[in-house]
C-alpha cells in the first residue's frame, strides 16, 4: 500500500508505503538520531528501491519525516487505529517501558515481538486497540473504563436520557 508521494531535491518523484513496526519505533522512539535516519532511508529503499535511497538528501530526510508523521498522526486519530481513552490511576513509574504497546499486542495475538516488527503499522495500531478493548472488557472496572472512554468521545446529545432527566425534576418539583 502507498501512502505518501515524495517529491525529492533531485527532482524525482517516490511513492512512500506505510512503514513496518520496526521502522515507525526507529523513525519515531529512535535510540537516536542516527536510529531515525537508518528508519527513514530503510523505509525508502524498500518503498522506492536502493537507487531511490542513494539518491536522498539530507532535505528529503527531513521533509519526509515531517510528510510520514503528519501522516501518522492523522491515521492515529481515525476510529479504527485509535485505542479507547482509558483514565488510569496515576501510580509512580520510576521507568516506562518503551515496548509496552508490543508487550500488549503480543499477548493478545500469541505472536513474537519478531514478527509484529515485520507487521505495516496500521495493521498493528488495529491489533492494539483490539488488545486494549479485550483486556478491559474481561473485568468489571474495565468495562466501566471502556464505557467512560466512549462516553468522552460522544458528541451527540443522548435525548431520551435528558428528557428522562427533565420529567424527574418536574416530577419532584
Amino acid at each position: 500500500m502507498q501512502i505518501l508521494a515524495l517529491h525529492m531535491r533531485c527532482g524525482k518523484n517516490i511513492m512512500i508505503e506505510e512503514p513496518t513496526v520496526r521502522e515507525y519505533f526507529q523513525i519515531f522512539r529512535p535510540v537516536d538520531l542516527g536510529e531515525q535516519v537508518t528508519g527513514l532511508t530503510d523505509l525508502v529503499a524498500r518503498s522506492a528501491g536502493e537507487p531511490a535511497k542513494v539518491a536522498l538528501e539530507q532535505q528529503d530526510i527531513v521533509h519526509l519525516a515531517e510528510k510520514l508523521g503528519a501522516w501518522a498522526r492523522k491515521k492515529r486519530k481515525e476510529p479504527y487505529y485509535k485505542p479507547p481513552a482509558i483514565k488510569h490511576e496515576k501510580t509512580e513509574a520510576y521507568y516506562i517501558a518503551d515496548t509496552q504497546e508490543l508487550k500488549i499486542v503480543a499477548d493478545y495475538t500469541n505472536s513474537s515481538f519478531g514478527a509484529l516488527e515485520s507487521l505495516g503499522i496500521l495493521r498493528f495500531w488495529r491489533y492494539y486497540r483490539d488488545a486494549v478493548i479485550w483486556n478491559c472488557s474481561g473485568s468489571e472496572a474495565g468495562r466501566e473504563k471502556l464505557k467512560e472512554a466512549w462516553l468522552s468521545v460522544q458528541t451527540k446529545p443522548d435525548r431520551a436520557a435528558i428528557n428522562e432527566l427533565i420529567k424527574e425534576c418536574e416530577e419532584n418539583g
